[in-house]
């Protein structure tokens, strides 16, 4: 029993840490557990849309490059998940962190964490930049929108043109909307098919749904070995669990 705890794969995720707010590493450290090796790129009072917050920038590139030397010991398999990042400086300094100990990482994946709803939240050159961790990764998970700010195309070009740019990459594309579905597309690597999974759309607040949905398909896919369908079915009904049980934003209290 001790063994099979010892290689159970665990996973560095480096994204924001808030105390508000189900956002960044908390879903994963919820879903995950201590398998999760978090690594903050900021810490912040609540997320960006939270009136007030407060947050504060690190460098995580330091931070992950001790953590995955201190990873060197272990038995176990090691995956680093990078999500959102404060400027386009991090992209560049954990890009080469990735390169210097990249024998020690099973699988990159990467959540180019720029946008929702159809707009952009973070810096163009944030935006830009993003390109150096996407060609070194082995999943990319960006939602529909920022698939969309990524290649500069529409949605029904964006996961095409993602493929043309990162051909050895599995995709997977979050949040793709319908009159009645909420749909996932997957592009596994080369040379297994592509797929499509939908479910009902339903109303609600979708904040913190990218997170929760990272964490979960990590869990069942590269943790749990599932299969690549049932993790990302797993992960989109997880999502929608979430968006059904959190209050409208009219309800939302403001922070100081």
């Amino acid at each position: 029993m001790r063994l099979a705890i010892v290689n159970r794969p665990r996973l560095v995720v480096v994204h924001s840490l808030t105390a508000h707010g189900r956002v960044g590493l908390k879903p994963f450290l919820d879903v995950i557990g201590v398998d999760c090796l978090p690594v903050p790129s900021l810490v912040a009072s609540g997320p960006g849309d939270m009136p007030g917050a407060r947050r504060q920038t690190l460098d995580p590139a330091d931070l992950l490059l001790a953590t995955l030397e201190a990873c060197s010991g272990l038995a176990t398999p090691v995956d680093l998940f990078i999500g959102y990042l404060a400027d386009a400086t991090q992209a560049e300094r954990l890009a080469k962190v990735v390169d210097k100990r990249r024998d020690r990482i099973r699988h990159l994946i990467v959540d180019p964490v720029c946008g929702d709803d159809g707009r952009a939240y973070v810096a163009r050159e944030l935006i830009e930049r993003w390109s150096v961790l996407l060609a070194r990764a082995d999943w990319l998970l960006p939602n529909a929108t920022e698939a969309m700010l990524l290649t500069g195309t529409q949605h029904a070009e964006s996961i095409e043109a993602l493929r043309v740019r990162y051909p050895h990459a599995g995709i997977v594309v979050t949040g793709l909307l319908t009159e009645d579905a909420v749909e996932t597309h997957v592009q596994p690597p080369p040379p297994a098919r592509a797929f499509v999974h939908r479910q009902p759309r339903i109303s609600g607040r979708a904040n913190g749904t990218g997170d929760l949905f990272a964490a979960t398909w990590w869990h069942e896919f590269c943790q749990s070995s599932r299969s690549l369908e049932e993790a990302v079915d797993v992960a989109a009904r997880a999502a929608a669990t979430l968006v059904a049980v959190q209050p409208p934003a009219s309800l939302v209290p403001s922070f100081p």
